[in-house]
């Protein structure tokens, strides 16, 4: 009879970026990892129709998935919290995440943090 093994509960990453470009984060862990929560936070409200979108970089664009895109400035959102199931949200070793606006033309500052467990 084999020994039962424990899976050890890993604490999760929080990564933090802030700016005032439209490139936001790029998650890349190297390692098949569980997405649990994208918190998005705008210093000022964007610009009309400007769109932050969360898209999975799979091995091979075909692959390549939008998970989240908001209009952030028509409605002058300031805050964005995207939470994944738990039955969602798990990507392969290869992948990463892309979190960008489709424009800032006023410059506008952000501060995201991403959270997520390798698996």
């Amino acid at each position: 009879m084999g020994v039962p093994t424990r899976r050890i509960k890993r604490a999760p990453v929080h990564t933090k970026t802030t700016g005032t470009a439209t490139a936001v984060a790029t998650l890349t862990p190297a390692a098949a990892f569980k997405m649990l929560e994208i918190r998005f936070h705008l210093g000022s409200a964007l610009a009309a129709a400007e769109k932050l979108t969360a898209t999975q970089n799979a091995t091979g664009t075909v692959y390549d998935t939008v998970l989240l895109s908001e209009d952030m400035g028509t409605l002058g959102t300031l805050d964005l919290v995207k939470t994944f199931d738990k039955d969602e949200g798990f990507f392969e070793s290869t992948d990463s995440i892309v979190i960008a606006l489709s424009a800032n033309t006023g410059g506008d500052i952000w501060g995201c943090q991403t959270i997520h467990e390798l698996v």
